[in-house]
């Protein structure tokens, strides 16, 4: 009996909901894939990936079985960080701080941008710029890279303010683009500004590539996160274990610091020897991970710098 079968028939068969033959089992990628899904309904992870495992070798290639991955690692993540995903944050970052300004660095739909409220100005950022979701705010959308934006306009001129106190990194899922984005936010920060970078924790190595190997794709953003940690020790940096991929904040900014500029290179080079598999076994405590708790996260944000 295949893992197909199988798991049709132990799932529904109990039910009653259809009868166990496998002659009217379509043998599909569409089969597995609803095979794959109804066991991650039940958290069957082990399951789920025997149900894959078995797609890829009698449909070598398909996209389904593709799409069954990300589910696989997406429920994984959930089961790994329990408690309110990162969306759920974002909202109540937005809802504790009522920034007067905030900056997002990878807008694409606008699932997370619409959680800002008036009277906050905000500017949005994105090469890829496709909103579908319902902006708030006073707003100004920029349809191109974060390196041109802050090369092509001055970020205060356009917010109308000197300094920011809300911004968020979900652009390019690699740790350099991240960091110059950090470098060039700094420049208009305050000590009690607050960024966000998102996919910054992982616990899938196959999701944390530089370079996609798997449907869900956080990149290697997380050495940016073990670079300001070793580099900028007067950073107030902790890490909320939000599913999927974590969500850092980092406060306590100098606009006037300019040392990652400066050692930007030697930085790279030695990031780029990091080894996501050398982090797993100890990421919670390199990346400074705290409790996914909105009363701790507060206390935290209580101790910025006036």
């Amino acid at each position: 009996m295949s893992i197909l079968t199988s798991i049709f028939k132990d799932i529904f068969t109990s039910r009653n909901r259809i009868q166990s033959s496998s002659a009217q089992i379509e043998i599909s990628p569409q089969s597995y894939y609803d095979a794959g899904i109804k066991c991650l309904d039940h958290r069957d992870i082990a399951g789920a990936q025997a149900v894959y495992a078995e797609c890829l070798q009698v449909f070598p290639g398909n996209s389904k079985a593709r799409h069954l991955e990300f589910a696989i690692h997406s429920v994984t993540l959930q089961v790994r960080f329990p408690g309110s995903d990162y969306l759920k944050w974002l909202e109540w970052f937005h809802a504790t701080l009522t920034p007067k300004t905030y900056v997002e660095i990878g807008v694409e739909s606008g699932e997370s941008l619409q959680y800002a409220r008036p009277p906050t100005r905000a500017i949005g950022i994105d090469p890829a710029l496709r909103i579908v979701n319902s902006v708030q705010v006073w707003s100004k959308m920029f349809k191109l890279p974060s390196d041109d934006f802050f090369l092509q306009h001055n970020l205060a001129e356009v917010l109308g303010a000197e300094n920011f106190d809300l911004a968020f990194i979900d652009g390019l899922h690699t740790f350099d683009q991240a960091l110059k984005d950090f470098i060039n936010l700094e420049r208009f920060s305050t000590p009690t500004s607050v960024v966000l970078f998102h996919d910054i924790l992982p616990h899938i190595p196959l999701t944390a590539q530089r370079e996609p190997a798997s449907e869900l794709w956080l990149g290697d953003t997380w050495k940016a996160i073990a670079i300001l940690l070793k580099y900028r020790p007067d950073l107030h940096i902790f890490t909320i274990p939000a599913s999927p991929s974590g969500l850092a904040v980092v406060t306590n900014l100098d606009r006037g610091n300019d040392s990652l500029h400066r050692n930007f290179d030697t930085i790279f080079k030695e990031a780029m020897a990091l080894d996501v598999e050398s982090y797993l076994p100890d990421i919670e405590r390199r990346l400074n991970v705290t409790g996914n708790d909105f009363g701790l996260v507060k206390s935290l944000l209580e101790t910025r710098k006036p």
